[in-house]
């Protein structure tokens, strides 16, 4: 019996498996190798570009040895995606040779390429793309440093011939369908930002205040003047053409700090009287002059040239416009050089800080709350009637509930006129001429909304 063993071990040293011999081992360890760098590089590249703004300064504050190399790396996105993709490809393709000459040594050409190819690609999906990928997004920060940096950087140098033949050609495509590359630095997206600042709020870094005023300015870069400013029927006037002690009068009465004054028309502005530069000196009576840009009236302060914007500029660009001309305040004009209103420098300060202090500041006369709903100033922009009421009015077109009656009615409407809009009942309490100055909106019921429709106009 065991004479028989003996002879089957010796039989089997003389003759061993195939599987179980020098070379075919060596061609199993390639191959777990292979899958093991296809791996690699799939979680390098998912690792890589998750990783966040926030998440490089703080490797950076941290000082960690892998900070700068990854920086390096982000910071030429196209280089590095061509690099980890050669490699990529060069083991996938490696792999899959590989494994189709193992198995057909073992079962023959036929059945050995066969089989090759219904392994091999579940076996890429799950050990080279999938786990791998899982892997790096869940954190992209740890498998970057630790795993990632140091041998991707060297294989880059590595692979840099073939890769810089490979970015050559792929650049000319890409160049001429996005255009030329930019930095890292150049690429940030308002959302990524948003993202940003609340993890920074999360790992109390950034106050909420701070917060907000972030989110403020980035809404402002997509703001127009139109939205904040004064609208003309609301501007009061003055007549240059007035005698200087009744304009003198006139602009104590109005206690504005700074009123646009005319000569001709309301469209002819030919200055803002300011009460910083308001003299307090008898009024003497002679002819208007213009000196030195500014319009002169006599027995009246200089005034204080008119500047003008397009509807259209974004707010955010307000403040250094202000700067630069040294003015408080400013005509938004229209295409056809018509007055629109006015904007000024406390306009885009309360957009920018709105929102900063924990409870909203209600203008009574501009919203007061009724049965069922609220009774509203008519120039009110939605934003606030959004704020102070929750009440969401669907309206991309208009910055008003004045607006919004106009463009639903299709007609200026009359005093008791109402209208039914998405949810909501919108009746026309006031006119002031062709000019709607008071609406009451009421939120309907879900049943009404569903009986009566939209659109739907009636009068009392």
């Amino acid at each position: 019996m065991f004479a028989e063993f003996a002879d089957s071990i010796n039989t089997l040293l003389a003759n061993p498996p195939r599987l179980l011999q020098l070379d075919m081992i060596l061609r199993i360890l390639l191959q777990l190798f292979l899958f093991s760098a296809s791996a690699f590089f799939s979680g390098s590249e998912t690792a890589l570009f998750s990783l966040t703004r926030f998440d490089l300064q703080k490797l950076s504050r941290s000082k960690h040895a892998a900070a700068d190399t990854l920086q390096k790396l982000l910071d030429q996105p196209r280089r590095l995606i061509v690099s980890i993709l050669c490699g990529n490809e060069l083991v996938n393709i490696a792999a899959a040779a590989n494994m189709t000459a193992i198995l057909v040594e073992l079962a023959g050409v036929e059945t050995g390429a066969l089989l090759a190819t219904a392994l091999m690609i579940p076996l890429i999906l799950l050990f080279g793309e999938v786990t791998p990928k899982t892997l790096a997004v869940s954190n992209p920060a740890w498998v970057s440093t630790r795993i990632v940096a140091r041998p991707l950087n060297s294989w880059i140098r590595l692979i840099r011939p073939l890769a810089n033949v490979v970015r050559l050609v792929a650049d000319k495509v890409t160049t001429l369908l996005i255009g030329p590359e930019r930095t890292r630095e150049n690429i940030l997206y308002i959302e990524e930002l948003r993202s940003l600042i609340e993890e920074g709020v999360q790992s109390g870094e950034i106050t909420p205040t701070e917060r907000t005023l972030v989110h403020s300015l980035l809404s402002a870069g997509a703001t127009e003047v139109r939205e904040i400013m004064t609208p003309r029927p609301q501007v009061q006037f003055l007549d240059g053409e007035m005698e200087p002690s009744d304009l003198r009068a006139a602009f104590i009465k109005l206690r504005h700090t700074r009123v646009p004054v005319f000569v001709g028309g309301s469209d002819n502005i030919v200055g803002f009287l300011c009460v910083e530069d308001f003299l307090e000196e008898p009024a003497q009576k002679s002819d208007s002059v213009n000196k030195e840009g500014g319009y002169l009236l006599a027995g009246l302060p200089l005034l204080h040239p008119p500047i003008a914007v397009p509807p259209t500029k974004e707010v955010d660009e307000m403040l250094d416009f202000f700067e630069e001309h040294s003015a408080s305040a400013a005509l938004v004009v229209n295409e056809f050089g018509s007055v629109d209103g006015i904007v000024t420098l406390d306009d885009v300060t309360k957009f920018l800080f709105n929102g900063v202090y924990s409870e909203p500041v209600i203008n009574v006369e501009e919203i007061r709350e009724v049965a069922g709903g609220y009774e509203i100033e008519a120039s009110t922009p939605l934003s606030e009637i959004r704020d102070v009421t929750g009440m969401d009015i669907p309206e991309k077109l208009m910055t008003t509930i004045a607006g919004t009656a106009l463009r639903n009615f299709g007609v200026v409407p009359k005093v008791g006129d109402r209208i039914e809009i998405e949810g909501f009942s919108l009746e026309i309490l006031e006119m002031d001429n062709l000019r709607i100055s008071r609406v009451r909106l009421l939120r309907r019921p879900s049943e009404s909304v569903e009986s009566e429709g939209e659109g739907k106009i009636g009068h009392e």
